[in-house]
């Protein structure tokens, strides 16, 4: 399927196709009597002239033509627009969540949690068999953190 500007260009290079076999047609006609010449040159000038003004109006009316029949978006096309964003927003924050359980699960069965220490955005630090230490963030992704970057953890208020 072409789109407006493929289709414009294919359009506009057929109308200068023709336009310049025409105008090949009237020179060949020409005549070279003097002045005869200058009233066939001046009528050959005239004939161009009124062609493009057509050209102009042809490829004018192609032009909204085209725009014409773009498709104009409805209440209901609107409505199911937002629902399809709103379909694919839920699916991505639920596959987020399992990916975040999913990994925290097996983090807390293989590696150690460290207790009384918290990562930058305040979940729990696990230590891996390398004495690694990293958080899994919310979308499932396990961040390697720096000594630095390990917070302790606030004493609960009782």
């Amino acid at each position: 399927m072409l789109n407006k500007l493929q289709y414009f260009a294919g359009i506009t290079k057929s109308i200068a196709a023709s336009i310049g076999l025409f105008n090949l047609l009237l020179c060949s006609k020409q005549k070279s009597y003097g002045a005869v010449m200058i009233k066939n040159n001046i009528a050959v000038m005239k004939k161009k002239f009124v062609l493009g003004l057509l050209t102009m109006a042809l490829i004018g009316g192609v032009t909204l033509s085209v725009n014409a029949q773009e498709k104009k978006k409805t209440e209901v096309g609107k409505a199911l627009d937002h629902t399809g964003k709103a379909i694919s927003k839920g699916a991505k924050s639920v596959g987020n969540k399992t990916a975040e359980v999913a990994v925290k699960g097996s983090s807390k069965v293989a590696d150690k949690t460290w207790k009384g220490k918290m990562a930058p955005d305040g979940s729990d630090v696990y230590i891996n068999g390398k004495n690694e230490k990293y958080y899994v963030n919310a979308k499932g992704a396990k961040i390697w953190l720096k000594a630095s970057q390990i917070k302790d953890r606030p004493a609960p208020k009782n």
